[in-house]
């Protein structure tokens, strides 16, 4: 296949492969993957949960080292990694390119939304930053072959932790070493527990259209005509393998129950 080979997806052509954004188109909208329990605590709370970096499954942020070269330097790094405990982080996945969503990454749904039987939720960036308060730090992440030296903590650092961070906050938080490059991430990191959402969701996405969680879903969307309700499902096309394609869960379902009549016939 080639540049100009046009897929229908929903109501939209694409082209096969994707054209590279720009920074501020790939935002636009944010992705979070999680498992369907969570997305009803999410849904139901309308909040997002920030989580603790020490939990994080990136090594390097979960075992994060500082310079030490003397008694003195070990009380001051002790103390820079308890203050570092304090901050969490969400993470959010943003477009790929004009062909892949962020939706549609095959090892985001296996590795974060319960090896794809989870859940998929798309934020509008505007409406989302509407909930960002004042302390809250937020920004693309970048992605390096070589990692930042650890800093050197003095007194002077200690005894002002806030701006410390602040002034290192990129190399801190908003930099992973590119064997993380997949994950396309944005991130925002906070003191506090929690994110409010309110009115930020604009789809919602599963890929397993015969399933309870499915069914719960809609009995929680009934009403709602603002939200998307959209299935990812893997789809294969000669001369390229196998895709994500998006439609919404209705048509999906309808669809498969009619192949599904079609096998039993």
């Amino acid at each position: 296949m080639n540049s100009e080979t046009y897929i229908i997806r929903g109501d939209k052509s694409l082209i096969y492969p994707g054209k590279p954004l720009d920074i501020d188109t790939r935002k636009k909208r944010l992705y979070h993957y999680t498992s369907f329990n969570s997305f009803v605590k999410i849904w139901l709370t309308k909040t997002l949960k920030f989580g603790n970096i020490m939990d994080m499954n990136d090594i390097f942020e979960s075992n994060f080292s500082s310079q030490c070269h003397s008694i003195k330097d070990m009380e001051y790094m002790n103390l820079y990694h308890e203050e570092k405990k304090h901050y969490k982080q969400i993470s959010l996945t943003m477009d790929y390119d004009s062909f892949i969503q962020g939706c549609m990454s095959p090892m985001m749904w296996g590795q974060y939304a319960d090896k794809a039987k989870g859940v998929c939720i798309e934020f509008d960036y505007n409406k989302l930053m509407q909930h960002i308060e004042p302390k809250m730090l937020h920004n693309v992440v970048s992605y390096v072959s070589i990692l930042p030296e650890p800093p050197k903590i003095t007194q002077a650092e200690v005894m002002d932790f806030d701006s410390f961070f602040m002034k290192n906050r990129k190399n801190f938080f908003f930099t992973k070493h590119n064997s993380w490059s997949h994950e396309n991430e944005y991130r925002i990191v906070s003191k506090k527990e929690f994110l409010k959402i309110d009115d930020a969701i604009t789809a919602i996405y599963i890929t397993k259209c015969s399933s309870y969680e499915c069914e719960c879903i809609e009995k929680l969307l009934e009403g709602n005509n603002e939200i998307f309700f959209l299935c990812v499902y893997q789809d294969f096309m000669p001369n390229v393998g196998t895709y994500y394609n998006i439609c919404d869960v209705k048509q999906r379902k309808k669809s498969y129950f009619h192949d599904e009549s079609r096998k039993m016939l």
